[in-house]
């Protein structure tokens, strides 16, 4: 029978329903065929007779601390539960699966082994997995949990700048100022500046700042004066009075915000996992058998080589090599970063109280869209109309480089505009090179400062690094900039540097003005060591239009441990300088004579603080972050220390001051022991200190004078106390057993004192005065302790 080609045409859906009918029906009786034989299985295992034993365990040469239930079948197949094959991270197939006494069990000849043996008269089996078999183990990089810090007392801080100088018959003084409140409910902090201004001294408020910082939201928020968050390549910032909620990772130390290098393998049996970047070992790590991945390592910036080598129990090892490269400017997959600020603009800072001008706000949001990219957007708002906004994208390329992009649009009243900015930055031990350009239109205007004069119109600038190695380092720089309406400008600048080993270090730099004004500079700067605690330098300095300057220097920098330092320095051309610089634990002092071309000066300078909390007042040295106040009640003289490093003592009250404290960080303070007398209670002696930013915390360690004495109890007719009685003092639950002869040892005495004792046939009491005294073990003689009826 023979079919046109039209009717062939019209069979071919017909063929095709039927072919995919016939693939349908095949694959479902397969499915059917799997289940019946699984289901068979386990029907058979219910009829089936096992050996039972349990064995210790033994996987990838790993000895398992628990013992397992093993079947053996008649024809010496030997079957694992579920639960200890998922226990010890097997990979299970969806089956078979045997079905004994109501648990699955696994054939063990049928999971990707290498080798199986057991060992029936020692009780144990060994199994070697094949290294896909096990599930992958990951060392996450999610940090410890960050320390809590602790919502402080009370207390204040004060620091201070005190300058004085006297040169050509005529006196200057100046001094700075900043105050500090804080509490659980936050921190405030005001600076002041007392210059001379028009032939009489000005008092000037700088800033004031409430500040609440928020650690479990990574976040802080500022009533008062501020500065606003620029956008990143083209914003900037401006200070101003009003509120700002904003993200502030220095709060939570412990958040990992860069990308996360992540590195995979896989091991058959346990290894040692050594990580290096740029061939420096920074990581050293067990992992057990099968697949594994570390994503814990340091967050890296830069570019580089990171190399892991695995290294078995057999000393068999693999190396596997990897490329990064990672800007610290990235932020991590989901990690966000925002700033948003509302007030009013603050004009001539420093010059005047409180000149505010209009009222502005502004908003800025960062999130890691992946671990490559990160995206920003900024809007700002002034009163008046003008405002702006703004997008970056900052990205990397594979392993070579780091791109930004920025696109922003303002509305001003010089009319609209845009600005568009693009920049390329490669970093590497072996060189660095980045180029950026900007261009604005002629009407674009930033919010707060669209009264400049001449807004930049077009700028390119561009950075070369490069890695000499032995030979030094060579560094270059180049910037054009042609601000609007005047003529472009354009630097090139060039410094080399290199160690002469111990004849020091030699610097030499260069600077050229190509357009513009002619220019030009030439700097040779020699340094070298001399011991410890001494250096001697050298430098010259040609410049057109000035003299040649060669300085000559000597000096020995502060030393924390004798508290001198100094700085000598003469030359042609140059001032003759000597300074003196003081240090001791309440502030820092430099005294400074200089003399130039027949004129000559004397400088003064001294700065420290003063630190309240807990009702003790000390004198300290600028308090920057956050201090401690220890509290020993009569405990004079006892050494403190602060992650191990000594750092103060108790004075007569008992008190002593932690300077420089990290902030939300655990800060180890511990007792020195052997400074305690014998009569004290100890209830620890170490404590973790985690305060808030610019607060203090007050440590109040549970050690105490017991104020013990011994003493002899006796009845009214002069017997001693029953041996064994227990007494109290001052109805506390301890109790003090009686020994013999009625003496008896107490604690945590006072000026009188209330002893019950009590026996199993009756009871007496007795009142007892106490003075203390330089004996730390006191006796208090004789007390007749009166009966008390029942």
């Amino acid at each position: 029978m023979s079919y046109s080609t039209g009717h062939k045409l019209r069979l071919l859906p017909v063929l095709c329903l039927t072919a995919w009918s016939s693939c349908n029906l095949a694959h479902a009786a397969k499915a059917d065929a799997d289940a019946f034989a699984v289901q068979s299985e386990v029907m058979a295992s219910n009829n089936e007779s096992f050996t039972q034993m349990l064995l210790a365990l033994d996987v990838n040469e790993q000895k398992i601390e628990r013992t397992v239930l093993v079947l053996k079948s008649r024809n010496g197949e030997l079957f694992m539960t579920e639960a200890d094959l998922i226990a010890v991270r097997v990979v299970l197939p969806a089956g078979p699966f045997v079905e004994y006494k109501g648990e699955r069990y696994f054939r063990l000849a049928s999971l990707p082994t290498k080798t199986i043996t057991l060992d029936e008269a020692k009780q144990t089996i060994a199994i070697e997995f094949k290294a896909e078999a096990l599930k992958s183990s990951i060392s996450t990089g999610q940090p410890a949990p960050a320390p809590v810090p602790v919502l402080s007392a009370p207390g204040m801080f004060l620091n201070y700048d005190i300058h004085a100088a006297r040169a050509q018959s005529e006196s200057t003084f100046s001094a700075n100022t900043e105050f500090g409140h804080f509490s659980k409910l936050g921190n405030l902090v005001s600076a002041f500046s007392l210059h001379p201004r028009d032939g009489r001294h000005a008092l000037v408020r700088l800033d004031t700042t409430f500040t609440v910082d928020r650690p479990e939201k990574t976040a802080s928020l500022r009533l008062g004066d501020a500065i606003s968050r620029p956008a990143s390549g083209w914003g900037s910032a401006l200070r101003f009075a009003g509120i700002q909620y904003a993200t502030n990772f220095r709060v939570n130390p412990g958040l990992i915000t860069l990308p996360i290098q992540v590195f995979s393998a896989q091991a058959a049996l346990p290894s040692t996992v050594d990580v290096f970047v740029n061939n420096v070992l920074i990581s050293r790590r067990e992992v057990a058998p099968g697949p594994f991945s570390l994503d814990d390592l340091p967050a890296l910036s830069g570019s580089g080589d990171v190399s892991m080598v695995v290294r078995d129990l057999s000393g068999r090892e693999q190396v596997i090599n990897q490329p990064f490269y990672s800007s610290s400017s990235l932020l991590r997959k989901g990690i966000v970063d925002f700033s948003f600020e509302a007030g009013a603009l603050r004009r001539n800072y420093g010059q005047r109280n409180n000149d505010y001008g209009p009222g502005f706000g502004s908003g800025t949001l960062r999130l890691g869209l992946t671990d490559a990219i990160t995206a920003e957007t900024h809007l700002q708002a002034q009163a008046g109309g003008d405002r702006v906004a703004g997008v970056n994208l900052l990205g990397t390329l594979a392993s070579l480089a780091s791109v930004n992009a920025s696109l922003a649009i303002s509305d001003s009243g010089a009319g609209r505009g845009r600005l568009w900015a693009l920049g390329v930055e490669r970093q590497s031990n072996a060189f660095s090179v980045g180029v950026r350009t900007q261009l604005a239109d002629p009407s674009f205007r930033r919010p707060g400062n669209g009264s400049v004069a001449n807004p930049i119109h077009r700028q390119t600038s561009a950075n070369l690094g490069v890695n000499l190695r032995g030979a030094g380092t060579l560094n270059a720089f180049y910037v054009r900039q042609t601000p609007l309406g005047l003529a472009r400008v354009a630097l090139a600048s060039v410094n080399y540097g290199i160690s002469l080993g111990r004849f020091g270090s030699l610097t030499v730099s260069g600077f050229k003005s190509l357009e513009g004004p002619p220019s030009r500079s030439l700097v040779f700067n020699w340094s070298m060591p001399l011991g410890r605690k001494y250096y001697v330098s050298a430098s010259h300095t040609a410049q057109d239009g000035a003299e040649n300057v060669t300085r000559l220097r000597f000096q020995r920098p502060l030393d924390p441990a004798s508290g001198v330092g100094y700085r000598l320095q003469t030359g042609k051309n140059a001032q003759h300088r000597a300074t003196l610089l003081l240090q001791n634990r309440v502030g820092d002092y430099s005294l400074e004579a200089a003399s130039f071309k027949g004129e000559t000066g004397v400088r003064a300078k001294m700065s420290g603080g003063v630190a309240m909390l807990g009702g003790a007042t000390f004198a300290t040295r600028r308090i920057s972050d956050s201090f401690g106040v220890v509290q020993l009640p009569d405990l004079p003289n006892v050494r403190i220390y602060v992650d191990n490093r000594l750092t103060a003592r108790t004075n007569a009250d008992g008190y002593a001051l932690l300077p420089h404290l990290r902030a939300y960080e655990n800060n180890s303070v511990r007792v020195e022991q052997t400074d305690l007398d014998m009569d004290v209670k100890v209830g620890t002696l170490t404590m973790k200190a985690v305060p808030y930013a610019r607060s203090g915390i007050l440590l109040k360690f549970p050690i105490s004078r017991a104020y013990g004495a011994t003493m002899t109890l006796r009845g009214a007719q002069g017997e001693p106390v029953i041996a064994g009685s227990m007494v109290r003092v001052n109805g506390s639950e301890e109790e003090f057993p009686v020994g013999n002869d009625g003496e008896v040892y107490l604690t945590g005495l006072v000026a009188q004192n209330s002893l019950k004792v009590t026996w199993p046939a009756g009871a007496c009491s007795v009142t007892v005065p106490f003075k203390t005294t330089s004996d730390p073990l006191p006796n208090l003689g004789e007390f007749i302790c009166l009966a008390e009826k029942p």
